[in-house]
């Protein structure tokens, strides 16, 4: 039981950190080019399938 909420914080913290990125890049984006979106947007692709891999390789 102890575990399980020990999972919840840590799920609720990731949460709102990546709320707050989100929030900070909606902030951001709006005086970029349509080039450096373009690149933001394919760094987050990147980024988030290499979170995927490692999850996938640790078996989470």
């Amino acid at each position: 039981m102890e575990q399980m909420k020990t999972y919840i914080l840590y799920a609720f913290g990731i949460l709102m950190c990546v709320a707050g990125v989100i929030y900070l890049a909606s902030e951001y984006i709006r005086y970029l080019s349509d080039a450096g979106k373009l690149l933001i947007l394919i760094l987050m692709v990147i980024m988030f399938a290499s979170f995927g891999k490692y999850f996938e390789e640790r078996g989470l």
